[in-house]
């Protein structure tokens, strides 16, 4: 007896689940790396052999029976974006809400698009599932998500920008791996130290990020001589620790900023100190205030000045 079409789709992506949260990711950029004649679409025989390559074996019968149904004009080939938007499918509200915060966050100049700076200055990818399991190292996550990302631009991102649209049809890949939307939300919240939920929902990402950036040159600005710039970071978390417990809460933060001449609505400054409360304690800690302000780029020795 021969099984249900969904049936086959769900251990498609089971199977494209044990190749890691790229196995979605990394098919889709197969199918276009070998797409010769630049088609953008397949028959059945390149389209078993694109299964096979990622590890995805079918019986002949099922294979028909899937290419069938994904081959919805009924051409007898199948299209990239046919494949793709029958195994993906679209990003449900709350996955939705979390991808563009992540994209908030990095579109800081409101351009709609984003350069491979803009992402390697944010992205940490020392969260990554494979990297705390041992089984790759930050260094291989990283270079594969680039090559992943980029290989989706139409020029294979040669000009170094990625789309809005690029940016969620990769998140969608992604997620289609992950069935557990508290799973999606964890692997967000820690790649991109963003939280679920806490951003006040008038207030945009680019909006805060222009706020923390004000608040780090300020910060550097305090930077004199021969003074490291680490040292004159703990004196400013000192500066904002107004009751020296060694963590600053809401109120010391508000004030400090203003100290700083930084003064804002309180929904924003709300809002960027729930991003930088990466623990969700309602009070910072000195290793959350550097790893959100200057995104671990120094060593904490360094900041410290050791």
């Amino acid at each position: 007896m021969s099984r249900d079409t969904s049936e086959i789709v769900a251990e498609l992506k089971m199977s494209l689940a044990k190749r890691g949260t790229f196995g979605m990711a990394n098919l889709g950029r197969f199918f276009k790396v070998n797409d010769s004649d630049r088609s953008g679409s397949f028959d059945l025989t390149e389209f078993e052999k694109i299964l096979c390559h990622n590890g995805i074996f079918l019986k002949r019968q099922e294979l028909t029976q899937l290419f069938r149904a994904f081959d919805v004009d009924k051409s007898g080939s199948l299209r990239y974006e046919e494949f793709m938007r029958a195994v993906v499918g679209t990003l449900n509200e709350r996955r939705q809400k979390l991808v563009d915060q992540a994209f908030g966050l990095l579109d800081a100049d409101g351009s709609g698009s984003l350069t491979i700076k803009d992402i390697a200055a944010k992205f940490d990818a020392s969260q990554a599932a494979e990297v705390k399991s041992g089984k790759k190292t930050k260094e291989e996550v990283m270079h594969e998500f680039f090559s992943t990302l980029t290989a989706k631009g139409s020029n294979d991102a040669a000009d170094g920008v990625i789309t809005k649209e690029e940016f969620y049809e990769y998140f969608a890949e992604i997620g289609a791996c992950i069935p557990d939307d508290d799973y999606f939300v964890l692997m967000m919240e820690r790649s991109w130290h963003i939280t679920e939920g806490k951003f006040t929902a008038d207030v945009s990402t680019a909006e805060i990020e222009r706020i923390k950036q004000l608040l780090i040159e300020k910060i550097r600005q305090k930077t004199t001589g021969a003074q490291s710039e680490g040292l004159t970071v703990l004196r400013v978390f000192r500066f904002f620790d107004l009751d020296n417990s060694g963590t600053v809460s809401f109120t010391e933060f508000v004030f400090t900023l203003e100290r700083f001449g930084i003064v804002v609505d309180e929904k924003v400054s709300r809002a960027l100190f729930d991003q930088v409360d990466i623990s969700n304690s309602g009070r910072l800690s000195y290793d959350e205030f550097v790893s959100s302000l200057f995104g671990g780029s120094k060593s904490q020795d360094e900041y410290k000045g050791r």
